[in-house]
């Protein structure tokens, strides 16, 4: 659904009249235009899925739909995108940043950059502070610190 996330691929192709209604493009949505539109469209017309390909595209790790930090920041632009338009509160915004920080902190952390993954883990628990209750995220916290077991 696209009030969940942003399912819009490369779109470029709507009817004149969506133009004139909609307008542009907005630039402080960059990274998440085609979604930012598309979820305007959706508020003035009828949308309807089609449940066929009319082209296809490249998908590769450097793309804005792979795994990397700008598709990261593309996650974060597209929930902000969603706050802005009333579809999600601040709440929900902020705990959707802190599980794009938590993912990006064990991206980071799988590519050897503990430092960049600490730094995302503390920011996401911040933002989340139910992240402290998930052995995982502590795990690799505590590794990046330097700790590699922990005994209580």
């Amino acid at each position: 659904e696209l009030d969940a996330f942003n399912c819009v691929g490369a779109c470029f192709l709507y009817r004149r009249k969506v133009y004139e209604t909609i307008g542009e493009y907005n630039p402080q949505a960059r990274l998440a235009e085609d979604y930012e539109y598309w979820l305007r469209v959706r508020q003035k017309f009828v949308m309807v899925p089609l449940h066929q390909p009319l082209y296809y595209y490249r998908i590769h790790p450097h793309s804005l739909t792979g795994h990397s930090a700008t598709a990261y920041a593309a996650q974060r632009v597209a929930h902000r995108v969603r706050r802005d338009l009333g579809i999600i509160t601040d709440t929900e915004y902020r705990h959707a940043l802190a599980q794009v920080d938590i993912d990006e902190a064990f991206w980071h952390y799988q590519g050897g950059n503990l430092a960049v993954a600490r730094s995302l883990l503390v920011k996401g628990i911040l933002k989340n502070s139910q992240w402290c209750r998930n052995r995982g995220v502590l795990s690799v916290l505590f590794q990046s610190i330097g700790i590699r077991r922990l005994t209580v």
